[in-house]
């Protein structure tokens, strides 16, 4: 069968020697604690076997929610790189050469995740899409470990609550386009000038909320609304500049999951929600927007720890 190739490569720098990351990377158990796809399913069934005769194991992995795969490492070179065969049998049987990569320079490690892999050919117009959500996921891995070697903790997770019926929103808001990299400081600056005008206007603010009507992994191109969530009321007295407007979300049914910690690790959330609704077969509505609603203000709340989102995907 014709196929197409694809391949990826995402880095990290992480404060440490590469003798101290390597510690958090040198075995199957320890790569599972920095992998977004466990934060996403805690419950994941995963197992080692050995292969007769030889050093090496093979890791299962298998998610209820997200699919299966095993990885077979294929040579390793301490403090240097690892190299593995990355076997996915659900959704879609598929083969993938990996790499990690360590790179110390200056008491600093640049950490390189790469992957070559194969499409059937019918299936090339997914090819963009695959390198962007597996660039996605490897990305916040490598941020996960980041954190891991630097802090020495994760706290990161994921809670699910599976269908409920959306609570109506009404608020202010600013309509803003920008690629994934440079969203959290365009969305800030949205925030800020939101914030800035409900303190002029003595507004008060119930909740803090961000809309994506539109986004294409291709690309990385997200449209997105920063919005103040108030009372109804507050309209009748008070006139919007030319950049903000009114506007309410109605009632939907969704499925919610609740991130708890850094946004840095939502897209990690944001995944479990999308790959809940295909293990549930559950049809997305796309004339609705997916949003997140703040229930904590990093202004008054500076712990990380104590941060809580909840994500909502309307259903049809």
């Amino acid at each position: 069968m014709f196929s197409t190739n694809y391949s990826l490569s995402v880095s990290e720098t992480i404060n440490a020697p590469a003798n101290t990351v390597w510690e958090l990377m040198n075995t199957f158990e320890k790569q599972q604690i920095w992998s977004p796809r466990m934060v996403q399913e805690r419950d994941a069934k995963t197992w080692l076997e050995w292969v007769d005769g030889t050093e090496w194991a093979i890791s299962f992995r298998e998610w209820e929610r997200i699919g299966a795969w095993h990885q077979i490492n294929l040579t390793i070179a301490p403090h240097q790189h690892i190299h593995s065969k990355l076997v996915f049998t659900k959704p879609r049987k598929t083969v993938s050469s990996t790499q990690i990569e360590l790179n110390e320079k200056a008491w600093q490690t640049i950490v390189t995740r790469k992957l070559q892999g194969k499409l059937p050919f019918f299936l090339f117009w997914m090819k963009p899409m695959m390198i962007s959500m597996i660039s996605k996921d490897f990305k916040a891995g490598l941020i996960m470990l980041k954190d891991l070697t630097e802090k020495g903790k994760l706290e990161t997770s994921t809670n699910y609550s599976w269908e409920v019926f959306a609570e109506r929103l009404f608020g202010f808001w600013i309509t803003n386009t920008a690629h994934q990299n440079d969203m959290p400081k365009v969305m800030w600056a949205d925030y800020s000038t939101l914030m800035q005008f409900a303190k002029e206007n003595n507004i008060q603010l119930l909740w803090w909320f961000s809309l994506y009507p539109k986004t294409d992994l291709k690309t990385g191109i997200f449209n997105f609304v920063s919005c103040m969530m108030v009372n109804p009321s507050v309209k009748e007295s008070i006139t919007l500049p030319e950049n903000m407007e009114w506007h309410a979300v109605p009632w939907w049914k969704s499925l919610k999951v609740t991130h708890n910690w850094d946004y840095r690790y939502i897209g990690n959330s944001w995944s479990a929600l999308y790959g809940s609704a295909m293990h549930l077969k559950k049809k997305i509505n796309k004339k609705q927007p997916a949003y997140e609603l703040y229930l904590t203000d990093p202004r008054t709340t500076s712990n990380p720890a104590e941060w809580v989102t909840e994500l909502y995907l309307p259903l049809r």
